[in-house]
């Protein structure tokens, strides 16, 4: 029998990106799934949508805005083994569940399964800087990574129950690195498999630069301190503190930036009780990574002089 997959799914506002999803889930061949629907509080008639047209969903209202706490909440409920986060305006190409679920069954250190998403109708993909100069063989088995985008990620349960979900703390922005540092501390794999697709539909619903902006500085300044090493948590929030108020400036929300500066530095005390240097970790992984990478390219010389001789 095949193993439960849960799909969560967080909303706030966006009944009709979130109605467009449940619709193409409909048509998922996977099973056994099951799909909790998590609510910050939507205004919309989101609730209402749900109960009516929705009743094998589970839906979980709650009565205020949580951020990416609401997402912990889904994962809670969650019965499955493997968990697939969406964004309410993502979903999965047909057969990317059922193939995810074989990638986890092949390799038992794999944690993270990242999937390749596509923004619509922009075909914008970061991930894809991830691929260059990778080879087939590689790319089929997984490219190692330590970053993931949280509207298309299949988790394993276990890994949440070890590690623990995302900062509830952050609200919005950085949580994915967060669950990143410590999935790899513990252990665990990420892999990102191109050939596993979900589109992003994106929505102009939500998305508030200022909000952004705010959350993006706040949020950095409390990751770097949280797992880095001093001197270089001191460098990575110089350059970001830089970085990030020309950003503001040209974007012209430099008093968002400023808030999350000076509240990301009031908070830091809060923050440092959760201190867990974890970065070597990354940097074992990049060392590892480069060193793997030198190996495959001798192996790949060799084999073909060998063919040539």
């Amino acid at each position: 029998m095949k193993d439960l997959v849960s799909i969560v799914i967080r909303t706030w506002n966006r009944k009709e990106d979130l109605k467009e999803t449940l619709e193409i889930l409909k048509n998922e061949q996977y099973i056994p799934l099951e799909i909790i629907v998590v609510d910050n509080g939507s205004t919309d008639g989101t609730d209402s949508m749900m109960t009516s047209k929705y009743p094998e969903v589970h839906f979980i209202k709650l009565s205020k805005n949580l951020g990416v706490e609401a997402t912990n909440i889904g994962i809670e409920k969650a019965k499955g083994k493997f968990i697939l986060l969406l964004d309410d305006d993502s979903h999965p190409q047909p057969g990317s569940i059922s193939k995810a679920v074989e990638k986890f069954k092949e390799n038992s250190k794999l944690g993270i399964l990242a999937f390749k998403t596509i923004d619509s109708p922009t075909n914008f993909c970061p991930q894809e800087k991830f691929e260059k100069g990778k080879s087939k063989e590689e790319i089929k088995s997984g490219i190692k990574v330590k970053i993931f985008r949280g509207g298309g990620v299949m988790v394993k349960k276990e890994v949440v129950e070890k590690v623990g979900g995302y900062p509830k703390d952050f609200f919005w922005v950085g949580e994915e690195s967060d669950l990143a540092m410590r999935a790899l501390y513990a252990g665990y794999e990420i892999r990102y498999f191109p050939e596993l697709i979900v589109i992003h539909r994106v929505s102009p619903k939500n998305r508030d630069l200022k909000k952004k902006t705010y959350y993006e500085t706040r949020n950095l300044i409390w990751l770097y301190w949280k797992y880095s090493p001093v001197l270089l948590a001191f460098l990575k929030t110089t350059y970001s503190v830089f970085h990030l108020g020309f950003k503001a400036l040209r974007n012209k929300v430099f008093l968002s930036y400023f808030k999350g500066l000076i509240d990301g530095i009031k908070k830091l005390p809060s923050i440092m009780k959760q201190r867990k240097i974890v970065y070597t970790q990354t940097i074992k992984f990049l060392v590892y990574s480069f060193c793997e990478k030198i190996f495959r390219n001798f192996q790949r010389k060799h084999e073909d002089s060998k063919n040539y001789s």
